[in-house]
């Protein structure tokens, strides 16, 4: 079934992009002031070119490819020569420009260049302060920000289910409205998550774990911390325990799990890299899950699309087919707020990623 809602998708964009009906980007007006704080990267400045200018890193200086001029971009860097350049997005740009033709194909929406994304790396957080507002300046630069800090999206309780929780505890296998109703789906074709495929993305996981089957995906370098492995292999649990007579049994427990780890403090490692590394391990009908959050404007916890770049690599990524779902943050924000600027509204700024 998941083949032919794909051939169907593809149809429909296929047709839109033709007509030349592509659903336009959205881009925000820039602030006037930007603040590093203590809850963000000083060592890693995200920054996007506009879309058409074509720029593209090489031996360490910008050029462009559709000879946009960049006089403004050499001039600011004669300043800071101290500054790292690297690309923001890890794989080769040919994989980038494909997938932007097929995504925007099979969905009629213009999607970003992902290669017009770059990680700058100031000496000291001072010089940071100083080139984040100077970079916000250019016309050329549609976007900068510091990279934030993410966090793990949960809640901290004072009280802890004990002992170990198993099946009969399992409320949420049941039906509404205390459960999802997962075991009426069980006996439907696919109802276990048969031929579907699940990456994790947060910060570590107890893989050996005896209720967790093998995982067929690993990326990046998991945490030690106990507390992040405990956090990352209830979720798995959750979503494909297996189903066996003892321990816990999975919403979908036939799904095959992955993991994606995070890391946070090396240049230039950043939150949308990795977003997109586990998206490129999956194919259309496969779901990769975030389970992170980061403070917003205001401080409250949000979630992680809010940043330009992770958007965009969100969006590259259900336009390919495959699922994204994404933690609305624990804050208890509003994300109708005119604090946002539109950027959670569906109408303005949609990844179509389903976010909890």
């Amino acid at each position: 079934m998941k083949y032919l809602i794909t051939i169907f998708a593809i149809i429909s964009g296929v047709l839109a992009h033709a007509s030349g009906t592509l659903v336009p980007r959205a881009e925000f007006s820039k602030p006037e002031h930007i603040e590093i704080r203590d809850v963000d990267r000083w060592d890693l400045l995200v920054v996007k070119f506009r879309e058409g200018t074509g720029v593209r890193l090489r031996d360490d200086r910008f050029v462009s490819y559709a000879n946009a001029d960049l006089s403004s971009i050499e001039q600011l860097l004669k300043a800071y020569p101290e500054t790292r350049l690297a690309r923001l997005f890890s794989r080769p740009e040919a994989d980038y420009e494909l997938e932007r033709r097929t995504g925007e194909a099979r969905t009629g929406r213009q999607l970003a260049d992902l290669n017009l994304y770059y990680a700058f790396g100031p000496s000291d957080r001072e010089t940071a302060q100083k080139l984040v507002n100077d970079l916000n300046q250019l016309d050329i630069i549609e976007c900068v920000y510091p990279e934030p800090i993410p966090e793990l999206a949960f809640m901290p309780s004072e009280s802890r289910l004990m002992p170990p929780s198993y099946v009969e505890f399992q409320d949420y296998l049941g039906t509404s409205p205390v459960g999802v109703d997962a075991e009426a789906a069980w006996p439907l074709p696919g109802g276990r998550g048969q031929n579907v495929k699940m990456i994790d993305v947060e910060l570590g996981w107890a893989w050996t774990h005896i209720d967790l089957p093998e995982p067929f995906f690993e990326g990046g370098n998991p945490s030690p911390s106990q507390s992040y492995r405990d956090h990352g292999t209830a979720v798995v649990g959750i979503i494909a325990g297996i189903d066996n007579e003892y321990g816990i049994t999975g919403i979908s427990p036939e799904t095959a799990v992955g993991g994606q780890a995070i890391s946070i403090g090396n240049y230039p490692d950043n939150v949308g890299m990795y977003f997109d590394q586990a998206s490129a391990a999956l194919e259309p009908g496969d779901v990769w899950l975030i389970e992170l959050h980061a403070p917003g404007p205001d401080g409250k916890y949000i979630a992680m699309e809010w940043w330009q770049a992770n958007y965009d690599a969100i969006a590259n990524s259900t336009a390919q087919g495959r699922i994204c779902v994404q933690a609305g943050g624990n804050g208890q924000a509003d994300f109708d707020s005119p604090l946002y600027e539109g950027k959670f509204d569906r109408n303005v700024r949609d990844s179509l990623a389903i976010m909890v």
